[in-house]
Parts: C-alpha cells; sequence; structure tokens
C-alpha cells in the first residue's frame, strides 16, 4: 500500500560479486523514484570498474547536484567467490552482519551518508570466510518503536548465529523474527554465503 526508498543490487562484473543496499530517507512516490535513480547510478559507476568508495563519492557527487536536499544511505562492497576477499564503503548505512561457525559480529565502517559533502575513509579491506554469511539489511530491519537501535542489533546478531541452508528461508526467517508488526518502514534483507571449502 506504500512505496519507499529501499533497494539493492547484486551483480557479477568481471569475476567479483558486486552487492549493494540503500535506503533513501522518506517513504513516497518521490522517494522511490530518488531510490530508482540511486540504484541505477550506483550500478552504472559499478560497471565502470570503479571500487566501492569511488562509486559512492560519485554518486553523493551527482546525488548533491541533481538531487538537493536529498539524503540516503548505502553500503556497497565487492567480493572475490574464490577467495572471499571483500573490499567495502559505507556512507552512514546499518552495518552489515557476519555469521560464521555460531558466531556475528558486525562489520562498522563509519561514513557520512550520501547527500553531505564530507570526508570519506579509505574502503574497508576484510575476508569472508568459507561456509561464512554476510547479511546486508536496511534499518527496518532492526528498528522499533519500544526500543533503540542498539537492542535491534542485538537481536539480529542472535537471530544469525545460526543460517539456514536456504538463505532465502534464512531471510524469511529474519523478517518473521525481527521485523516488527507495526513496522511502517520498508524492509529489504540480502544474505550472502561463501562455499565452504
Amino acid at each position: 500500500t506504500e512505496v519507499g526508498g529501499d533497494f539493492y543490487e547484486l551483480t557479477m562484473l568481471d569475476g567479483h560479486l558486486f552487492a549493494a543496499i540503500g535506503d533513501v530517507t522518506g517513504h513516497s512516490l518521490y522517494a522511490a523514484t530518488v531510490m530508482a535513480e540511486l540504484r541505477h547510478t550506483v550500478r552504472a559507476y559499478a560497471v565502470e570498474g570503479h571500487p566501492p568508495g569511488v562509486i559512492l563519492a560519485k554518486t553523493n557527487g551527482l546525488m548533491r547536484m541533481m538531487l538537493p536536499g536529498e539524503l540516503a544511505t548505502i553500503c556497497a562492497l565487492t567480493l572475490e567467490p574464490a577467495t572471499g576477499r571483500i573490499r567495502m564503503a559505507n556512507a552512514g548505512h546499518p552495518p552489515p552482519l557476519v555469521s560464521v561457525d555460531g558466531r556475528t559480529w558486525f562489520v562498522e565502517h563509519s561514513a557520512p551518508l550520501l547527500g553531505i559533502e564530507a570526508p570519506r575513509p579509505e574502503d574497508l579491506a576484510l575476508e569472508l570466510p568459507p561456509g561464512g554469511t554476510m547479511v546486508l539489511y536496511t534499518d527496518g530491519l532492526i528498528e522499533r518503536r519500544d526500543t533503540d537501535i542498539d537492542e535491534g542489533m542485538r537481536r539480529l546478531a542472535v537471530a544469525a548465529l545460526v543460517v539456514d541452508d536456504n538463505l532465502d528461508q534464512f531471510c524469511d526467517r529474519l523478517l518473521a523474527e525481527l521485523a516488527w508488526p507495526g513496522i511502517t518502514d520498508d524492509i529489504a534483507v540480502v544474505a550472502i554465503r561463501r562455499r565452504a571449502q
């Protein structure tokens, strides 16, 4: 009954997986329009071969020029499937969660959201271990009116300690366990697993 600004992108480029997830402020047809523009912009810069941080910097420049006053959060990364090497950049988005062998942790990489002119950190390099799963999500999954966002992140970390064999079922379970019944925000969830060797 409503449209909003959440989006995700998954694309194989030159043997690497490019993944991005983002959220445009607002819940309206206009927010959805801005979301579509940003998604296509991010994809286009990724296809040009830029690393995640450059993609976000270029998207931010275009956004400030063409959509002044708008704000968005995006997390973008490239993953090399054979090695699990990840290069990641974040722009104010909730941190991805990694789940491996019954342990979970968040990958923090603080940076200003898009729409703001501010210095941005270098890309973060990490490795997803064999059998590990990375969860990208928007804030609707962890926000509730009756608790703060830290509690929502704790609940996500607990819910993702066990990852279902079927990732679709895993994402459905996260939504069922974490999404607040009275939620008015939209939600996007992406799970990426590196095969065990």
